[in-house]
């Protein structure tokens, strides 16, 4: 038997399989819940505590505000476990574009760079902006990160935070979304294939499919192709 006979007889298998789908509209309902289960669950299972996120302070400033800050940062507990939720370093004389490159291959969750100007303007009553650059990937921890940091500057009233989107606008969502997707594809047109094959053995049907000139590897083929492509829908 060819390659083309057996596509042929598994498209049957497949088609045959959208016709038993059609006639029992009840399979629907646990098609569609079960990603929107999946999502939740891991929305709420992952969301979780963050500790130690490591964070770049660039100083370039020299006075003694800028130091009083990153000991404040580096200080910081989270409310459960009362452990750290910063790993801090610092250097100085680093351009922006070097500090998102660093966020991009992910040494970093956060990169603070406080101007030169810093404690002066401060002395002075002054407005000053400080740049937050985020890994907008990880939204968890990047939520956490700038949270915290506009309640710290918002108790300095002459401060203000500019945080740059480095990734455009990230939600939640839209790196969870992707991963249940797949994840449901996959167990979808791979694990329900041979709970099927199963299924139809108990039911005696098997015997009669295998009884006509459809070899057992069409079989597989077509419930695979006809599971792929109801997920992917």
């Amino acid at each position: 038997m060819d390659v083309r006979t057996e596509l042929q007889h598994s498209w049957i298998i497949t088609v045959k399989e959208f016709r038993q789908l059609s006639r029992k509209k009840a399979l629907m309902v646990p098609l569609f819940l079960f990603p929107i289960i999946m999502i939740i669950f891991f929305g709420y299972g992952m969301g979780g505590t963050v500790k130690d996120a490591p964070i770049l302070i660039v100083n370039d400033d020299t006075g003694t505000a800028s130091n009083s800050l990153i000991q404040h940062i580096g200080s910081y507990t989270g409310k459960y476990g009362g452990e750290p939720m910063f790993s801090i370093t610092y250097t100085k004389d680093m351009s922006q574009s070097k500090a998102e490159s660093k966020i991009d291959a992910g040494w970093y969750k956060a990169v603070l760079l406080i101007p030169p100007d810093y404690s002066e303007k401060l002395a002075k009553n002054e407005s000053v902006t400080l740049i937050l650059l985020t890994d907008s990937s990880d939204t968890t921890t990047t939520g956490i990160i700038v949270n915290y940091m506009k309640q710290l500057f918002s108790e300095r009233g002459s401060v203000s935070l500019n945080v740059p989107n480095i990734y455009g606008d990230l939600e939640y969502l839209d790196f969870l979304t992707p991963a249940v997707i797949a994840l449901t594809i996959f167990m979808g047109s791979v694990a329900t294939t041979g709970s099927a094959i199963a299924g139809e053995k108990q039911d005696g049907t098997i015997v009669r499919i295998l009884m006509t000139p459809v070899s057992r590897r069409a079989v597989i083929l077509g419930k695979t192709i006809y599971q792929l492509i109801l997920q992917l829908i």
